[in-house]
């Protein structure tokens, strides 16, 4: 699994829009991320799923997102955010009470 860690406000921001498409493999961490922010589909190529963890490793909540039009707010207690192609949190092993370690 390759693992890019988004860093800077604007990659946090773009995430997984305008790419052609989603890498397999890849898992995309979003860090510091709080209760009251919210992720979108919009201008992502296809489906993807994205996983809430809290600051001890716990997985809060994962769901699949459809563009162009799906959004969700991020769950109390996050402190980061996981993103995929779809299907690959749950061949990882990633969901709902796991705990993962990056």
């Amino acid at each position: 699994m390759r693992i890019i860690t988004l860093t800077s406000n604007a990659e946090k921001t773009r995430g997984l829009q305008y790419k052609p498409y989603i890498e397999e493999q890849t898992l995309w961490v979003f860090e510091d991320i709080t209760y009251g922010d919210y992720f979108h589909s919009q201008n992502v190529p296809e489906p993807f799923d994205i996983a809430f963890v809290g600051a001890e490793g716990h997985v809060i909540l994962v769901t699949k997102m459809y563009p162009p039009d799906d959004t969700v707010s991020v769950p109390q207690g996050t402190a980061m955010a996981l993103e995929s192609k779809a299907g690959e949190m749950a061949r990882w092993g990633i969901v709902q009470g796991t705990v993962v370690s990056l």
